[in-house]
């Protein structure tokens, strides 16, 4: 216990009000402040010095991108993408314990075995998505899924394994347990294989050349005999290869992986139901979707433009 108290001093010199002791409210796990969140709990503030930007920079893990993350200001930015991915695990651990690239050494000390599944649920690796949206746009010929999204702590492109199975093909039928998945390939070096051309506009004159991106038709030829208003540059000839030479589809499951995040990533932070953070805490931080009672319960009253109600004097609720 005394050890604990040790841990949470400096931070409880200024949050001197919180909801709760910590996240475990059960008498039985004794945790402090750092134990999770890292930071050093030896810096320790006077009466009266509660907003001493000095001493919270000494006793707070500080971000390697203080302009993305608005620093100071303590609210999740707005569609961070792979901010996370290219911001230091110390920070990442600091301000979500839960994150799925630090869990491990924040919460896994009790909970290895949840952090673990965690990271191999559909909810993180988004398998059914990626695997569907690359066989049906004939990227990948497999029914038996093989992409999903991870990340390393530093966050590199993971693969992620299973535990070991002694049939791996008799727990894929009876369970959809996939024994491996590895990550997406850049799309920008990804052959396209899309042959059907689903996304592509065109006009009628297909020339035997790929136009050259940025100068489709160079002598203006092509639109002196096509129809008016019909556009003289398409993704590509018709043939296997396409004019800007990437795999569209490829692209399309970056940009849904970026704008539609999973667990590994923070919520886009600018719409009802997307305030959320990385990680285990994406669902077992409450927040409401809509203001509706009926919906939301007891916490439709606090909004849902995701500010925070902590009692905590040092954080803003606006």
């Amino acid at each position: 216990m005394a050890t604990a108290v040790e841990k949470s001093a400096g931070c409880q010199s200024c949050h001197t009000t919180t909801d709760s002791m910590t996240m475990h409210e059960s008498p039985g796990v004794i945790l402090g402040c750092t134990d999770c969140h890292g930071g050093d709990s030896s810096i320790v503030s006077s009466e009266g010095d509660i907003k001493n930007k000095s001493l919270m920079e000494q006793a707070h893990v500080l971000p390697s991108y203080p302009d993305d993350w608005h620093y100071p200001h303590s609210a999740n930015p707005k569609a961070t993408y792979t901010l996370l991915n290219r911001e230091a695990k110390e920070f990442v651990r600091f301000v979500n314990p839960s994150d799925l690239r630090v869990a491990k050494e924040a919460c896994g000390a009790c909970h290895l075995e949840t952090v673990q599944a965690a990271k191999r649920s559909i909810m993180a690796t988004g398998a059914m998505l990626f695997g569907a949206a690359t066989y049906a746009n004939n990227i990948l010929p497999f029914k038996k899924y093989i992409l999903g999204e991870a990340y390393t702590p530093d966050g590199e492109p993971s693969a992620i394994k299973g535990p070991p199975l002694k049939d791996a093909d008799a727990h894929w039928n009876t369970h959809g347990i996939l024994p491996m998945l590895y990550p997406l390939p850049s799309w920008e070096t990804t052959p396209p294989g899309d042959i059907f051309r689903v996304f592509e506009r065109g006009g009628r004159n297909i020339s035997n050349l790929f136009p050259e991106t940025g100068l489709p038709n160079a002598l203006g030829l092509i639109q002196r005999i096509e129809e008016p208003g019909r556009p003289d540059f398409r993704q590509s000839n018709r043939g296997p290869g396409t004019g800007g030479r990437i795999s569209v589809p490829v692209l399309n499951a970056h940009k849904t992986r970026l704008n539609d995040p999973l667990m590994w990533f923070l919520g886009t932070n600018d719409n009802p139901g997307d305030y959320r953070t990385s990680g285990c805490g994406a669902c077992h931080v409450v927040y409401a979707n809509d203001r509706d009672p009926r919906h939301s319960g007891p916490y439709g009253e606090f909004g849902h433009t995701g500010k925070t109600q902590t009692s905590d004097p040092t954080i803003s609720r606006q």
